[in-house]
């Protein structure tokens, strides 16, 4: 197997038709790893990334990939701090790699000796893994040059979907919720001045600020840089018809929106981003607006409706959601750099705990 480095957009544009078929393939593929949601990251990334692609012969097409990225802590312009991570982390929920089936003993371990071997870094995190082909990754890197530890990571909580909306009222919510939410329901498509718009060509800009703007009001001011990496994400999305935003109004006052990713292929949808106005929250109009992103979901026959990461009591106790976690993995070097590194973080926790 050959493994070559992919670094600039350039590239990775030339990537697009392989990268698709590859993850149409791929059981474990999620939305973050589609090469619709990465190029709009690859576009505004703060860092240094890169992609690892293999090819089983040459003059083949490739047949794995996984996104990386750098950072750096210089000194007097030393590296004395490398940290390689899994691509687009924090930002996207979950993250891995692709590969096609037929591949995927071969390339996890080519890709483990190309990372251990021929990257320079010192420690490497990898983030907010639902993907169980990762245990076998890390397996490969020696105890004798490397440490590795695991943690359960952030919850995911996750409704797998049933065929049918009345089915999933009665089956996945208990009474009195159920009831208030039917009664919420109710009142909003009964008044006739309430109207939901959807995505459409001549409106995504405008769809994608006022979620925005509900959003923040329920979450708080956002820095500009995180706002302009959604845009790109969301703009790109939206070439592919794999974003919904929904945002309900009365008349012309925005009251909630929601903002979900829907991968066809998979038959998942990703609720991202919400929000509402909290002068019309006696109607509950986020759980509404949840609730009918959830039936939208079932009626275009999707299999999962993935809330994402957060462990918020509403996913549960409101929408019936189930409860399922990411993995945390961290490997170290076991060369006198790291330990230095690690020694000197361990001193800090000592001095902060004895203070």
């Amino acid at each position: 197997m050959q493994v070559e480095i992919i670094n600039t957009i350039k590239q990775f544009d030339k990537l697009e038709a392989n990268w698709n078929n590859i993850y149409a393939s791929d059981s474990n593929a999620q939305i973050f790893l589609s090469w619709y949601w990465l190029r709009g990251w690859l576009e505004v990334v703060p860092h240094e990334w890169f992609i690892l692609a293999i090819k089983s012969k040459p003059a083949s097409p490739y047949v794995a990939f996984f996104p990386l990225a750098i950072r750096s802590l210089e000194w007097a312009n030393v590296n004395v701090y490398r940290a390689l991570q899994t691509c687009a982390h924090p930002i996207a929920d979950y993250t891995g790699f692709l590969c096609c089936p037929e591949y995927e003993e071969d390339a996890i371990k080519n890709f483990a000796s190309y990372i251990g071997q021929n990257l320079l870094w010192d420690v490497f995190h990898i983030k907010d893994i639902q993907d169980s082909r990762l245990e076998f990754f890390v397996k490969q890197f020696s105890q004798n040059n490397f440490q590795l530890t695991s943690n359960r990571g952030i919850a995911c909580p996750y409704i797998p979907l049933p065929e049918d909306w009345e089915e999933y009222l009665q089956n996945f919510i208990s009474r009195k919720p159920r009831k208030n939410l039917r009664c919420s329901m109710r009142k909003i498509e009964q008044n006739p001045d309430f109207q939901l718009t959807s995505l459409e060509s001549d409106n995504l800009d405008k769809q994608i600020e006022i979620l925005f703007e509900l959003w923040q009001t329920k979450w708080g001011q956002q820095p500009e840089s995180v706002l302009n990496t959604y845009r790109n994400v969301f703009r790109q999305c939206a070439k592919s018809n794999s974003l919904w935003i929904d945002i309900l109004w009365d008349k012309t006052t925005p009251v909630a929106a929601t903002g979900i990713y829907a991968d066809s292929n998979k038959k998942v949808v990703y609720g991202q981003m919400t929000g509402f106005n909290p002068e019309y929250s006696k109607l509950s109009p986020g759980r509404v607006m949840m609730a009918f992103s959830i039936k939208k979901a079932i009626k275009n026959q999707f299999k999962n409706y993935d809330l994402l990461r957060g462990d918020l009591d509403y996913k549960f106790s409101l929408l019936g959601a189930s409860k399922r976690w990411n993995t945390d993995y961290k490997i170290v070097r076991n060369n006198l750099r790291a330990n230095t590194i690690r020694l000197a973080q361990y001193s800090k926790k000592l001095l902060s705990l004895t203070k």
